[in-house]
């Protein structure tokens, strides 16, 4: 499904990403653990042609990333943000319209009947049908990230890349947010590549753990296999210089 060789980024003299070597199988909920400033959004980026890598090599579907077309590539690829994305003044419906753009061609920027019945579809799936011609400045950040996951589903999309989806939420909605994303995973076969920093939402959810610290991959297990010593591990090395985490309008992120 994706497979990530010896991948390395750097922005200035930040080294960002130090070799990574990894693959995802698909139907897979895999979790990249990792404290902030660990290289994980950058990772994701990669994997989706957001940012390219300085050496190594990213396949998604068998095709490298930095050689195939993006919009091409990106069909079979939704992205969950950690800051949301979805545009304020847009409703619900219009902002889950957005994502069916990705499988069209550059200059078809029309909405057919089968478009917006997708979106209902995708918005009741996440449960907002209710919500579906609601502002979404007028949601709760929950909802958002509802309507964000809505937006990746209406791509039918093979792989959901999901950076922090829930760092910005409390607790209980972090984990509504998580159980919705393990059922699409479950019932639909969608593989789940998700960054996450808190170590009990990476236990309960990810099917495999993939630990990130200071740009290297330093553990990879199933959730019983992650003790406290590859914590220590996961957690203890400092983050590379000049790199800030979990801003979605900096390429440098983490």
């Amino acid at each position: 499904m994706i497979r990530f060789e010896n991948v390395q980024k750097q922005f200035g003299r930040a080294k960002v990403l130090q070799g990574v070597t990894f693959a995802v199988k698909a139907g897979e909920f895999l979790v990249i653990l990792g404290p902030s400033g660990a290289g994980k959004s950058t990772l994701l980026r990669c994997a989706n042609g957001l940012v390219p890598p300085s050496d190594g090599t990213v396949y998604v579907n068998g095709m490298q990333v930095t050689r195939h077309n993006l919009h091409t590539l990106r069909k079979d690829i939704g992205f969950i943000f950690q800051h949301y994305n979805i545009v304020g003044n847009l409703n619900v419906m219009n902002n889950v319209l957005i994502g069916t753009l990705g499988r069209k061609s550059y200059w078809n920027f029309s909405f057919r009947r089968e478009d917006r019945q997708a979106a209902e579809q995708a918005i009741a799936q996440v449960g907002l049908a209710d919500k579906a011609f609601v502002r979404a400045d007028k949601l709760s950040g929950g909802q958002k990230q509802r309507v964000g996951i809505a937006r990746a589903l209406v791509q039918e999309p093979k792989v959901i890349l999901a950076d922090e989806p829930v760092s910005n939420l409390d607790p209980v909605i972090g984990l509504e947010i998580l159980s919705l994303l393990q059922t699409i995973n479950e019932t639909m076969g969608t593989t789940i590549i998700c960054n996450l920093h808190h170590v009990e939402y990476a236990r309960r959810f990810g099917h495999r753990i993939i630990g990130i610290s200071g740009g290297r991959t330093v553990f990879d297990g199933k959730p019983a296999e992650l003790d406290e010593k590859q914590l220590a591990a996961i957690y203890a090395a400092p983050k590379p210089c000049g790199e800030a985490e979990g801003s979605s309008n900096t390429a440098a992120n983490g």
